[in-house]
């Protein structure tokens, strides 16, 4: 079938140090055009790209009717417009996480594509990444027994102004702090290994450094409650090291994996099942072609993509009862909107 048109939308440094390249490998995509605010700065990245269309207006790329899907790499905060403004146009959405600024965004987005209707997808590269599609598959297999326990943090430093993006740090651009950023990774693989969404949460929050972290956290930490009884405890902060991890507990075994979700480190898996260990590498891989990839399929006819907008949605109304249960000091129940869930 002919390769689906798509149009890049924001060009940080994510856009162009990994989904951009990812374009270049995919078998069921093209990539048509590239719109940033700064129309010199969209041309001179579609020339050293060979794009062939640069625009800085959405609505222009939007009149180019190659342009079939527009993946969205922009700050959370402009997701609810433009996620709008491209459904309305006819063209499919393939969003970067965090999905909105809040549950309520997520659902009115995911509403309005349904009514174009146009399909919606959810950037949840994990979903396509070997090493947690390895743990998923050893899951469902029963090696591991019964889940109990689920650990995992993400972390990265954003304590240098200088170096760090304004809006990371900025309410209105980014929603919040590393829960929006970073532990939204966290929360979505545990929801994805677990098979269920957590029925409740625990949070608690800090800010040492008040000058730099004014207008979003610095650090939480959080605890998730499913109804099969897993408990799954996570962490994220703004002012340490590059780290993360995951690791599981079941009744029969456990998996631990290090590093977890950067995209560019090797990854080092270790399993138990009793007396048995098992160790295995997962070298670094593209993980932002396989999900255009899938959502190109799944836009000439084929199988939904695991992590639709419903999956966003999900995950942003957990994270609004996490930072509800911050702020009041007590445990808050996930609220999931009638008919909303995947």
């Amino acid at each position: 079938m002919r390769p689906v048109g798509f149009a890049v939308l924001g060009l940080g440094a994510l856009a162009q140090t990994a989904i951009l390249p990812a374009f270049r490998d995919t078998k069921e995509a093209t990539l048509i055009a590239l719109v940033s605010r700064d129309a010199e700065k969209a041309r001179r990245v579609a020339l050293l790209h060979g794009v062939p269309y640069a625009y800085n207006s959405l609505e222009d790329c939007l009149a180019n009717p190659l342009v079939e899907a527009v993946y969205i790499a922009t700050p959370p905060g402009r997701h609810l417009q433009e996620v709008d403004v491209v459904a309305r146009a006819g063209r499919h959405v393939l969003c970067e996480k965090p999905l909105a600024m809040t549950a309520a965004e997520a659902a009115e987005m995911v509403t309005t594509c349904a009514q174009q209707p146009v399909l919606l997808m959810t950037a949840y590269r994990k979903c396509f990444e070997p090493a947690m599609i390895f743990i998923r598959d050893l899951i469902l297999s029963g090696r591991i027994g019964a889940l109990k326990i689920l650990h995992t943090s993400f972390s990265e430093i954003h304590a240098q102004p200088m170096i760090t993006p304004a809006w990371i740090l900025d309410r209105q651009l980014a929603g919040g702090g590393p829960l929006m950023d970073l532990g939204i990774y966290c929360i979505h693989a545990a929801r994805w290994l677990a098979g269920e969404n957590p029925a409740r949460v625990s949070a608690s929050q800090w800010t040492h450094n008040q000058s730099l972290f004014s207008e979003v956290e610095e650090g939480i930490a959080f605890s998730m409650y499913f109804p099969s009884g897993l408990v799954a405890q996570a962490s994220t902060c703004y002012s340490a090291a590059l780290s993360s991890m995951l690791y599981v507990e079941g009744t029969r075994g456990s998996i631990s994996l290090t590093p977890a979700y950067p995209y560019e480190q090797e990854r080092m898996l270790n399993a138990r099942f009793g007396d048995e260990l098992l160790q295995k590498t997962f070298p670094v891989v593209d993980e932002f072609r396989p999900q255009i990839d899938a959502f190109s399929q799944a836009i000439r006819g084929g199988t939904l993509p695991p992590s639709g907008g419903a999956e966003g949605y999900v995950d942003m109304a957990i994270i609004d009862a996490i930072y509800r249960s911050a702020n009041a000091g007590t445990p808050q129940t996930v609220e999931l909107g009638c008919g909303m869930t995947p």
